[in-house]
């Protein structure tokens, strides 16, 4: 794969989870499409080749929405990047956060894992509640158990539930898509942070994406995660921004 198509199914692999959670498709220009979510993660997603009048078309659409949606840009194409932040800027979008693209090439990686956390899949649905405690409290804000539901359902989604000494103490949702397996939502919450459990978890999603016979995995790093990615071998490849009115 080179660089471009690492970048596209790295924001293809993203969007197509959120279909999966339930986002809403509005027609745009050129037969493309805007996806909508109108609950939690709360996203206005454009089409991974977007242009300048595609994001006329998202500020357009968003402006005659009750409530403000998360706007995503991407690095595809380093001037429309630039030309893109300076238009949702003019239009008084501020800078919610911003996220790293990175990917894995797994044929070329060899994790050991020695920890001792006990790391499930979370299939039933007391193990998804819980899974969705753990993550909203990672995160800092509710995330809705009834998307977590649906998505387990899926055949491509798996959800790991860490634990240490018996005690819930990280997630992690891998999506297999776009040729890539998806990382979201690693979490940890603030009591069992720098013990090393989010590097842990990553070393069993790796491997049991490795035991799955995928080459590449692709996410989006925090500023905090970035670290543990670059640790783990995860190359940078592009910037994520995600602006709101």
């Amino acid at each position: 794969m080179n660089n471009n198509q690492l970048i596209q199914n790295n924001i293809e692999n993203l969007t197509n989870l959120f279909k999966v959670m339930g986002s809403k498709q509005e027609d745009i220009s050129n037969n493309k499409k805007l996806h909508l979510s109108d609950s939690w993660p709360n996203r206005l997603w454009m089409p991974y080749d977007y242009n300048k009048q595609d994001l006329q078309e998202a500020i357009s659409t968003n402006s005659k929405k009750e409530k403000s949606y998360i706007l995503s840009l991407w690095e595809r194409d380093k001037e429309l990047f630039q030309e893109s932040i300076k238009e949702l800027e003019s239009k008084e979008y501020k800078v919610l956060f911003e996220q790293i693209g990175m990917y894995l090439d797994l044929n070329a990686t060899n994790i050991e894992e020695n920890s001792d956390l006990e790391i499930k899949l979370a299939n039933t649905q007391e193990e998804i509640k819980l899974w969705t405690k753990i993550a909203s409290e990672s995160f800092g804000y509710e995330i809705d158990v009834n998307i977590i539901e649906k998505i387990a359902e899926d055949e491509n989604t798996y959800l790991l539930l860490a634990y240490k000494n018996g005690v819930a103490v990280a997630t992690t949702l891998l999506f297999e898509n776009s040729a890539v397996m998806g990382v979201h939502l690693v979490g940890v919450p603030k009591e069992h942070r720098a013990q090393g459990i989010a590097e842990n978890i990553m070393k069993r999603a790796i491997n049991l994406s490795k035991e799955k016979k995928i080459d590449i995995m692709v996410l989006q790093a925090s500023l905090l995660g970035l670290g543990i990615y670059q640790r783990l071998g995860f190359k940078q490849n592009f910037m994520l921004r995600n602006y709101q009115k």
